[in-house]
Parts: structure tokens; sequence; C-alpha cells
């Protein structure tokens, strides 16, 4: 009963839609619009346009909770720093990043990763204040950190166009089975709450649709369209480091309430084991008495 019990709510839980956050292009096809997106409901909803038009947000994005974000901002001389803002659009700069093409931004233990490309094409792993690992070439595609391994992830691009997940420890880029095809990618995620990983893929028309995948899956799920402008390598869950950030997905309620139903009935089978271990083997005094008279009322039958 209680490995039944652990599997409807760890089903329950495994189920939790997360609430994900990106960066889409304003009308002028600008970096700085931030987005609401809610899994279950399968909807992207504007929380607030950064900046005034004069700088992009795009390259990364990683949400803090509370309504707080870090991303990186960067201007049209290629000036570029790391940046913390709110769901109310007050940005406030946190340090000055060398500049280059950025393709990720994620949380590991509280700091902040992120991948940059220089203009050779090669691809860096950074964190603050100056640290910078070599990675290989064409990481354009989203950055993310799982906490259960301890390993970051990342989406590349290579020069026949193909897209493929690695994953990076120390340096070291490994390339993972998942198929990703020829799509660009604008943005990786994951959530430790569903157990996927969630990434937006880019179409030829520009059209970005949101996917997830399990670690080892072949395949990519898509779940819905969201338009077009999503392409600038940012996607976070709704808290920190992976951190399950929504509500379970209707089927998980299901499964949550017949786990309740298991619960019930568990506890009155014990009761009814504990009633029939208290009558004694012989009647000779006609009294029933229970050995635990917390558990159940004590009563008293007079036995003919």
């Amino acid at each position: 009963m209680k490995s039944l019990l652990a599997l409807v709510f760890a089903a329950g839980t495994l189920s939790a839609a997360p609430i994900l956050y990106s960066i889409a292009g304003d009308g002028l096809g600008v970096a700085r619009q931030l987005f609401e997106i809610d899994v279950q409901a399968q909807t992207a909803t504007l929380v607030v346009s950064l900046g005034d038009g004069s700088h992009s947000f795009g390259g990364g994005l990683a949400a803090t909770g509370s309504g707080v974000f870090t991303g990186i901002r960067t201007d049209s001389n290629g000036n570029a720093d790391l940046v913390s803002y709110t769901s109310a659009g007050i940005v406030s700069p946190l340090s000055t990043l060398q500049p280059g093409l950025f393709g990720g931004l994620a949380l590991s233990s509280g700091s902040p990763y992120w991948i940059r490309n220089d203009f050779l094409g090669d691809s860096h792993l950074e964190t603050p204040p100056s640290a910078t690992t070599p990675i290989g070439n064409g990481f354009t595609g989203g950055l993310a950190w799982r906490p259960e391994d301890g390993l970051f992830y990342a989406v590349a691009n290579d020069f026949l166009g193909n897209s493929m997940l690695y994953s990076i420890n120390s340096g070291s880029a490994t390339s993972l089975p998942v198929i990703m095809g020829t799509a660009k990618y604008g943005g990786l995620a994951w959530d430790s709450g569903s157990g996927f990983f969630y990434v937006i893929g880019i179409d030829e028309l520009a059209e970005s649709t949101l996917y997830r995948f399990a670690p080892g899956d072949l395949y990519l799920t898509e779940l819905f369209g969201l338009g077009q402008g999503f392409q600038h390598a940012s996607l976070a869950v709704g808290q920190d480091e992976g951190v399950p950030s929504g509500v379970p997905e209707p089927g998980s309620w299901a499964l949550m309430a017949a786990g309740a139903a298991c619960m019930a009935a568990a506890r009155i089978a014990s009761r009814l084991r504990l009633h029939h271990r208290s009558i004694p083997s012989r009647l000779g005094s006609g009294s029933l008495h229970l050995e635990h008279p917390g558990d159940l009322p004590r009563r008293d039958s007079r036995i003919p």
C-alpha cells in the first residue's frame, strides 16, 4: 500500500506544469519583451517591455523568484552587461561583460553562468567575475542547469545547420541522442517538478513552438505555438535552479485523489485489524475491551 501511495503522489508531482518566461522581440524586432508562458493553459502573455528600445535583452534569462530576473543587456555598439530586472520593468546593472553573441544563461547554485560566442564563432561558458571555459562553437540555442546531475545543457547549431543538445561538464561538451533536426532554437530550460526539458524551436517562417523532452528521449514532443519573435536563447522556469513553479496538470488531480482514497482505505483497514486483534480468544468474562482504547471507542458487549 505504501509503495502504491508513493507511486501515485510521485506521478502527481512529476505531472506539474511549470510557468516559464522568455524574451521576445517588439514590433521593431528588439528583444525586450518579457513573456510569461503557462504550459498548462498553453498561453504566452506579455508581462512588460524592458527599457526604451535602445537595448536588447536577448541572449539569456534566469528567474530568481519574486518577480526578479537575471539577464543580459546589449546595445548597438556591442557593449554588454549582466543585469537584474523585475516584472515591473525596473532594470539594474550588475557587471560588465565582454562583447559577443550570447547563447543562453542559467543559474547554478545561485550563481549566473552564460554562453558567449566571440567574433571567431567560438563558444565560451562564463561566470563572474572573469571565469571563461571554451566549449566548442555554435552554442546559440539556450543554456540550462540540471541540479539532479550537476550538469549544464546547451543547444548548438553546426555549420551544416543541424542542431544538437549537449551536456557540459568541466568544459567538456558531450552530444546527446535527442533528435533536434535543422530547426533553430530560442531557449532551453530544465524543470525538476515535471521532469522535462523545455525548448523553443524556430521554423523557416520564424514561427516559434514550445517543445519538451525527458532525459533519454530521442524525440521532442510538440506542445503549442508561441508566435513569432522568440528566437533569443531565453527560456527560464518560474523559479531558479529548476525548482517547480506551477500547478498539477489535470490528470494528476485524479492521481492525487486516488492517493487520498488509498490512504483512507489503509487507515480503515488498519483499524479493523487492530479491532480484530483485540478480541480475546476466550470470552470468559463476556466483555470486549480494545488493547488501545484511544483508537476506537471502548464498549462492553454482554454475551448471553
